[in-house]
């Protein structure tokens, strides 16, 4: 038998995802419907601008869903974005009393690692397990049963604004949503779009939307630094506007249709169409003029989002590479771009959504797939939720089975 259907919500600068989906009896994914509506504004860089413009597009987002279709779903999953979104690492200690480490002990030192003291305006979003630590020193994945007189833990904890995440989560519940976990975008896409050895030898996830780019960097199987950065897609567009005197619709339909971010994309010879501004007549250039506008925008992100990684001191545990997702990664030629900006390898990340629905891989909905995979797969911890399933979930988080 099936598990009762989810509603996982992907809520992006430029327009808000819906997916409706259960999990078989056989593990897969099954997916059940699929809607998209325009922010129309009520969005700006990942954070809610307008409450009540935004109820109306998740108004509209379920009636979408609902249209034709009898549907249920037992819970409501959503992400949440924005420069506001922070990270940073704490330890936390205790004496082992037995001198074997217990369960117990996992929970005390758990519990003792999330007491730092965030700024009264933060709220705790995730707090991930790194490694545990025995007597200082050795660093291990699963403690339980091993003797040491202290027990460490690193966590990884992520932060964001408070006012930031109400504002999101009252928008979504008034819309008639029994929100249920809120997950950050950039952890979500990882979700869907790395692979286990990507985890494992080290890799920089970009999620780039409209208005952000999700910045997340894996390590020895563990996240490493979570960040957003206020820019993504919808720059580009402004660029190529601003660039050739062209309205905003037409900027985004010449960027997506003939943009590049590496000359090797298009010929020389080359020339396309271009809507002035008013009724003055079209224009034809040549389509490498679209590059010479994209390029240098897209080569700024990327440096921006290593100089970051090098400021963490995390550029050499990238062994595996970038991996590019979200809706301006497919952007001709991207990956390419990130290979000579960042030295690594990089590939553009498809996520899957079940069923066999081709059009439904698309890195634009890489965090609403992630959303559904960590659900079921139990990968993230809900500090909200009761003490009991505290400890399974940090297991499943570690690839350990529950005791």
């Amino acid at each position: 038998m099936s598990e009762k259907p989810m509603l996982a919500l992907d809520i992006g600068s430029a327009k808000a995802v819906a997916v409706v989906a259960q999990r078989r009896r056989d593990g897969g994914l099954e997916t059940l419907a699929l809607a998209e509506q325009p922010t129309c504004g009520a969005i700006r860089q990942g954070v809610v601008i307008n409450i009540e413009g935004l109820i109306g597009v998740l108004t509209r987002l379920i009636a979408e869903l609902h249209r034709g279709r009898d549907l249920t779903w037992q819970e409501v999953c959503a992400t949440i974005a924005g420069a506001h979104v922070q990270s940073l690492e704490n330890v936390g200690t205790v004496s082992v009393r037995s001198g074997e480490v217990s369960g117990q002990d996992v929970a005390r030192v758990l519990a003792a690692a999330q007491q730092l003291p965030l700024a009264e305006e933060r709220q705790l979003l995730h707090a991930l397990v790194q490694e545990f630590l025995l007597d200082d020193w050795v660093a291990v994945a699963d403690p339980i049963g091993l003797s040491a007189r202290q027990l460490g833990v690193r966590l990884h904890i992520v932060s964001g604004l408070k006012s930031a995440t109400n504002n999101l989560v009252k928008s979504i519940r008034r819309a008639g949503l029994d929100l249920t976990t809120l997950m950050v975008q950039g952890l979500a896409a990882a979700q869907a779009v790395l692979t286990e050895d990507e985890k494992r030898l080290g890799a920089l996830l970009l999620d780039i939307g409209a208005g952000t780019t999700d910045v997340v960097v894996y390590g020895q199987e563990a996240v490493r630094l979570t960040a957003s950065l206020p820019v993504g897609g919808n720059r580009l567009t402004h660029a190529v506007a601003m660039a050739f005197r062209t309205p905003l619709a037409e900027a985004e339909r010449l960027k997506c249709l003939y943009g590049a971010a590496d000359y090797h994309w298009c010929k020389s010879d080359e020339v396309i169409e271009v809507a002035a501004l008013g009724d003055r007549p079209m224009r034809r250039i040549a389509r490498q003029r679209l590059v010479d506008v994209l390029h240098p925008q897209v080569a700024e992100l990327f440096a921006q989002v290593w100089e970051m990684v090098v400021e963490q001191g995390l550029d050499e545990q990238i062994g595996a590479g970038v991996v590019l997702t979200g809706g301006t990664a497919k952007l001709n030629g991207i990956a390419d771009l990130a290979e000579s900006v960042f030295g690594l390898p990089a590939r553009v990340g498809v996520p899957y959504l079940g069923n066999d629905a081709r059009s439904w891989e698309d890195p634009a909905y890489a965090a609403v797939s992630g959303l559904l995979q960590t659900e079921w797969n139990d990968v993230t911890a809900r500090p909200r939720r009761a003490s009991e399933r505290w400890w399974r979930r940090w297991r499943a988080w570690l690839g350990i089975g529950a005791t």
